[in-house]
């Protein structure tokens, strides 16, 4: 029932039946020792050596007795005490109401934060989502409130954008090979009958290469999203993970004549599928932007997973930025070999999920370095 009503109503019906109970014990101890303490005296008080006289009162005999003396006193004595009870009574009633009246508009003033706060917020929505709540100066749980809220909305703002921009780039990478893939179909048409084999053929060849860039791009993005879901999760070495991702790498390192030595042994417990993922992004980009000739170095420890390479690094203000669904610190060279831009997104959302570090140290010109902490 008090659940369907406004905060400052219950606030108000809560003090006011607290301070009933309150006010009625207080009354009733005050008439009880009245009685008790002003009683007293009477019995003090001398007895007249005269015939005594039945007590009475207006509703019936209490049968006692007392002097004819003191028989005026006892019954002004039994009326003031009624009074009284009375009196107190409607006191109560008056200090209650009073009490009551007060705690509606002292409730009001306290919430009238958290009013403004309510109405500001409904008036929040995606298009504005960089509003912020006017914080009270006060040191009070209302203004503990509007910083959470604040700090809330900046994390949602932040997350909004994010996805805002992926959408937008996932659009434009697939728009990308499909506006290529009608163009070199348009030019066949245009062609016609006269087009020649290796016309025929290098068109093919362009369209298949689109296509395959799609579905890299369309594999990355399903992965993307099937990182952030609950999996089953098992120990292996990851000795045995990294040297199966080098297999499957084996023909580009050979290409690049790339020399990689890999040391040490670890026993780790996650998803092999996903972490496997995770880490053949980062080797693949340890190939890919490595130089001929170059070396790849993985040194796994019980503290950590480092990969170094002799590549050609990254530029300390692109840095922060890697992370980044679609963010390339090149990208006509990273579409050139091959990259989607998702492939350390996909390893950083893979790693959130386990809890685990990664940081990146890279030197322009010199090679980068991979650490893996917490695994």
């Amino acid at each position: 029932m008090l659940n369907k009503i406004s905060l400052r109503l219950r606030l108000t019906i809560l003090t006011c039946g607290v301070l009933t109970a309150v006010c009625a014990c207080l009354t009733i101890i005050s008439v009880f020792n009245a009685s008790a303490i002003f009683l007293q005296p009477f019995g003090l008080m001398a007895v007249q050596p005269v015939a005594p006289v039945p007590v009475t009162t207006d509703d019936e005999s209490t049968g006692e007795t007392i002097s004819p003396i003191n028989a005026e006193a006892y019954r002004a004595f039994e009326a003031s005490k009624k009074g009284f009870a009375l009196q107190s009574i409607l006191f109560m009633l008056v200090m209650t109401g009073v009490g009551t009246i007060s705690t509606w508009f002292v409730a009001g003033k306290a919430l009238k934060p958290v009013s403004t706060l309510s109405r500001i917020i409904e008036d929040i929505d995606e298009i504005n989502l960089s509003t912020q709540i006017p914080v009270p100066q006060s040191k009070d749980e209302v203004a503990r409130l509007a910083k959470s809220f604040n700090n809330m909305l900046e994390k949602i703002r932040k997350a909004f954008e994010s996805k805002k921009r992926f959408s937008q780039n996932a659009a434009h990478e697939l728009k990308t090979p499909l506006s290529s893939i009608l163009a070199n179909i348009e030019v066949m048409e245009i062609g016609g009958a006269s087009a020649s084999i290796d016309e025929y053929r290098e068109t093919l060849l362009a369209v298949k290469q689109d296509a395959e860039r799609m579905a890299v791009l369309t594999t990355d993005l399903l992965t993307l999203h099937a990182a952030g879901k609950p999996m089953d999760v098992s120990g292996f070495s990851i000795r045995d993970l990294l040297n199966s991702v080098l297999c499957d790498n084996d023909k580009d390192i050979n290409k690049k004549k790339i020399h990689v030595h890999l040391e040490g042994e670890k026993e780790v417990v996650g998803n092999r599928f996903m972490l496997e993922r995770a880490f053949s992004n980062i080797i693949q980009n340890a190939i890919r932007y490595n130089r001929d000739n170059g070396s790849i170095t993985i040194c796994c420890a019980e503290s950590s997973i480092v990969v170094s390479d002799t590549g050609i690094g990254i530029p300390q203000d692109k840095l922060p930025h890697i992370f980044e669904p679609f963010y390339c610190a090149d990208a006509s060279r990273s579409r050139a070999l091959g990259g989607s831009g998702l492939g350390l997104a996909i390893t950083k959302e893979i790693f959130d999920k386990y809890d685990i570090k990664i940081n990146v140290v890279s030197d322009e010109n010199t090679g980068t370095t991979v650490t893996v902490t917490n695994l």
